[in-house]
């Protein structure tokens, strides 16, 4: 009998300042079903990223 293989979707979205605003990264994603969503609000020069980190620890 087959049998059903379920796929979960995460994603982390970055702004680089925080009067920018995610809402449209977050509409898409959630759009596309994505379960768990990362945010970050950092620089390109900005070296540390800890809903990054969390995201690839989580799939490590």
């Amino acid at each position: 009998m087959p049998r059903a293989v379920y796929f979960t979707y995460s994603q982390a979205t970055r702004v680089s300042t925080t009067d920018q605003d995610p809402q449209l990264q977050l509409d898409a994603l959630n759009a596309e079903g994505c379960l768990k969503i990362y945010k970050d609000t950092a620089t390109g020069t900005k070296a540390d990223r800890p809903q990054w980190t969390l995201c690839l620890d989580d799939h490590a």
